[in-house]
């Protein structure tokens, strides 16, 4: 962890939550299976849109958000709940290929089925922070009012979410063994000591997009799918005041 990490002392908390969410796998189609949590730039997505920041041009998400001017942490506040429900889609391609003229009203239109899997009652809690002050005050003045700019969604735009601003924490950066932290973990970061009777998932989620929705970074995490926190060995990480929680953030 660079100096400028060590010297973070507060963060912006808020929590997101919904009766539904679907993160997808980058490597499913057909039959989209769903991240137990929102990918990194999930989040910044679902930032950006309580801000009002474009996808493109200057200040854009991508650039608020980047790791290098921003340090998110996430912690899981329900138990992970998964589902598999039916979606109806529609067929938009003709036998050639091309993209059916939707133009008007069809007078035949094919409706397939498709297996989704879903979050019910999705909730996590996040810790920002943001290098650029003034855009960290516009992001709380926005979020104390329970306001925002776009609508925000957990993963697709049928899952409308809620926010709940928590306020802004103290916080003190640490390094100690055999530590149980309370965020989801990046597994190349650090040494887990796996507990029995906690079930732990590892996933390959995206880290870093560009103004393209080109991913530019992967990486693995690590979670306890109840929310229960995971030891790790020789951490370095920050302790929330009040809280009691230790975090880690998803970059850097």
């Amino acid at each position: 962890m660079n100096s400028k990490m060590e010297k973070i002392e507060e963060l912006v908390c808020l929590e997101i939550e919904g009766d539904y969410g679907h993160f997808r796998k980058s490597y499913t189609t057909s039959s989209p299976l769903t991240h137990g949590v929102p990918p990194r730039t999930a989040i910044t997505g679902f930032l950006g849109a309580l801000m009002g920041l474009p996808q493109k041009g200057e200040n854009n998400y991508h650039y608020v958000f980047h790791p290098e001017r921003a340090r998110i942490a996430l912690i899981i506040k329900n138990p992970i709940q998964r589902k598999s429900v039916n979606k109806n889609m529609l067929k938009v391609k003709g036998e050639t290929g091309k993209l059916i003229d939707l133009s008007g009203p069809p007078r035949e239109i094919e409706r397939n089925q498709v297996p989704f899997e879903i979050l019910r009652n999705p909730k996590y809690r996040v810790y920002l922070w943001l290098e650029d002050k003034e855009k960290e005050k516009k992001f709380v003045e926005i979020v104390e009012n329970h306001k925002s700019v776009f609508t925000p969604y957990l993963g697709i735009s049928e899952f409308i979410a809620d926010f709940n601003y928590l306020g802004k924490k103290n916080v003190d950066f640490r390094r100690d063994s055999d530590i149980q932290i309370d965020s989801v973990l990046r597994k190349e970061s650090y040494q887990p000591i796996f507990e029995k009777g906690k079930k732990y998932r590892r996933e390959n989620t995206s880290l870093l997009m560009n103004e393209d929705r080109v991913v530019k970074e992967f990486g693995e995490i690590l979670y306890e799918e109840s929310g229960d926190s995971i030891e790790v060995n020789n951490a370095e990480y920050f302790e929330v005041d009040k809280t009691g929680e230790n975090i880690t953030f998803l970059t850097g």
